[in-house]
């Protein structure tokens, strides 16, 4: 994944399609994302950090205003609950991986 490079992220039946903006690897990801809305379609700019803690690593998410027509951006205001509850749903499956995964590292080697 680098500058440039288009990824599609599933939100349930919602489909974005995310160019890379800025990649600095295990720092941030900025991306602009096409988000069709009934009717028409927006752009967001969302801004991915991870910063190091005393208790391991935030990731915080951050989004522009979206741009589009008058008419779109009112659709995104619409549907935005149902979007964040999706993108809140996949952090959390995305936390579990993480504490799954921090759990196994640190288990002493098998033997």
């Amino acid at each position: 994944l680098g500058q440039g490079d288009v990824y599609l992220c599933w939100h349930g039946e919602t489909i974005v399609t995310s160019a890379v903006i800025e990649w600095v690897p295990f720092q941030r990801l900025l991306t602009r994302d096409l988000i069709h809305v009934p009717g028409s379609t927006i752009y967001l700019l969302v801004d991915y950090t991870l910063e190091a803690t005393e208790r391991g690593t935030r990731l915080t998410m951050a989004a522009a205003r979206p741009t589009g027509t008058k008419l779109a951006r009112a659709a995104f205001a619409a549907v935005l609950p149902k979007v964040m509850q999706g993108v809140e749903m996949a952090l959390a499956a995305f936390k579990e991986r993480v504490e799954a995964d921090a759990a196994v590292a640190s288990l002493p080697p098998p033997g």
